[in-house]
């Protein structure tokens, strides 16, 4: 598939090697003595065991025989030169898409993502309350409090990714919708906007009753959140918040105020734990390349490219949007890591492929870069068809 199998090896070796540590050092501290010394004998037990737990654990790690669908054995030999190794020779069925995303399990091209900002935009609703029945006076009270408690949680938990934590008033806000609905990435006046995340809570307070004798209220709480990677536009994460309900006293406002809040602030905690771990996934773009397509029959066509340039690019880890589609012609943008020369490389593969409409990809160099034209004969109901339509989206 021209993968770099060194460079997974090596990774995959690493990953194991961390995996087995534990594993190693508990089996060593059943044979060592107080001292952590050895006896003779029990070393050579300790050896065998070490040798064959390492087998079996590394067999399972990461379920590498997931990718083999079915296999023949074709040869089996002993070594002439070493009689205890054997060698086997089979034919394998490979499932290339489990090996895809395998392969990118372990290799990491570009490293981390870093974000220069994460704009915090919480949002919340009284359903059937004023906030006076939350034991303050005015909204701010209430949620400025816990915004900023939320912005200091995730300044400790995402620093490495993130360098700067700021909270969205309607200015930021109106802007960060224009950021996302604009059509150009390269808009000079939001292209701070492209080297941040966006996170939007949502969160609904609803009254359900009031026990005057006992001075207690009950509310209930549901929302959601989703956190938006301002570059390609696209989701990190998101969670629908499971509705819940507490019954509080109101005999002091401040402590009613302070308990809610209280609750308010833990509710997304749990799930703001794995933002970590999302943006850590996201491997980092170098660079971006706008592919212009040309004499293109359907949407079906583009969306088929756009999979098999994802699979052909799989080593500079290409992620391709469709920016245009305008009739004949669409525009896709790829980011990905490494040379240009590179993806060039890997790209040509793509040349004189066929579509499964039946028409070939041709793929030309200009001064610019790349461009596809899609060669062969389509029906002319097709052609009318598209005439009247207009896609443009991002990524």
């Amino acid at each position: 598939m021209g993968l770099n199998s060194d460079l997974f090896w090596k990774n995959f070796q690493e990953k194991f090697e961390e995996h087995f540590r534990p594993i190693h050092e508990e089996l060593r501290e059943k044979f060592e003595d107080d001292e952590g010394k050895m006896e003779a004998k029990k070393r050579e037990k300790y050896q065998k065991l070490l040798r064959i737990k390492r087998l079996k654990s590394r067999s399972k790690f990461g379920h590498l025989s997931s990718i083999i669908k079915s296999y023949v054995i074709k040869r089996m030999s002993r070594s002439l030169k070493y009689p205890n190794s054997r060698y086997m020779r089979l034919q394998a069925e490979v499932d290339r898409k489990r090996l895809r995303d395998f392969y990118t399990k372990f290799v990491k091209i570009g490293g981390k993502r870093e974000f220069q900002y994460l704009y915090l935009d919480a949002e919340f609703d009284l359903e059937g309350l004023t906030w006076s029945d939350l034991g303050v006076e005015t909204k701010a009270d209430f949620t400025e409090v816990i915004k900023k408690l939320w912005v200091s949680w995730l300044k400790l938990k995402l620093g490495e990714n993130t360098k700067e934590f700021k909270l969205v008033d309607g200015d930021i806000r109106n802007k960060l919708n224009l950021a996302v609905n604009s059509p150009s990435v390269d808009n000079p006046e939001l292209k701070e906007f492209s080297k941040g995340l966006w996170l939007k809570i949502k969160l609904q307070i609803r009254k359900i009753g009031e026990n005057g004798l006992q001075k207690k209220k009950e509310f209930s709480f549901k929302g959601n959140y989703l956190l938006l990677d301002l570059k390609t536009q696209r989701p990190v994460d998101f969670y629908d918040f499971p509705k819940s309900s507490h019954e509080y006293s109101y005999i002091d406002n401040h402590q009613l105020s302070s308990n809610v809040a209280s609750y308010v602030y833990r509710i997304p905690l749990t799930n703001f734990e794995r933002i970590g771990k999302k943006l850590e996934d996201l491997a980092g773009k170098e660079n971006t390349l706008r592919l212009e397509v040309e004499n293109v029959a359907s949407v079906q066509e583009i969306l088929e490219l756009v999979n098999l340039i994802k699979e052909k690019g799989i080593v500079q880890n290409v992620d391709a949007q469709i920016s245009l589609f305008d009739s004949y012609r669409a525009l896709l943008q790829l980011d990905y890591n490494g040379e240009f020369s590179s993806l060039k490389k890997s790209l040509s593969a793509l040349n004189q492929m066929l579509l499964s409409s039946g028409r070939s990809i041709q793929l030309k160099t200009h001064d610019n870069g790349l461009m596809i034209y899609l060669k062969g004969e389509f029906l002319r109901s097709e052609k009318i068809e598209n005439e009247s339509e207009f896609i443009q989206t991002r990524g």
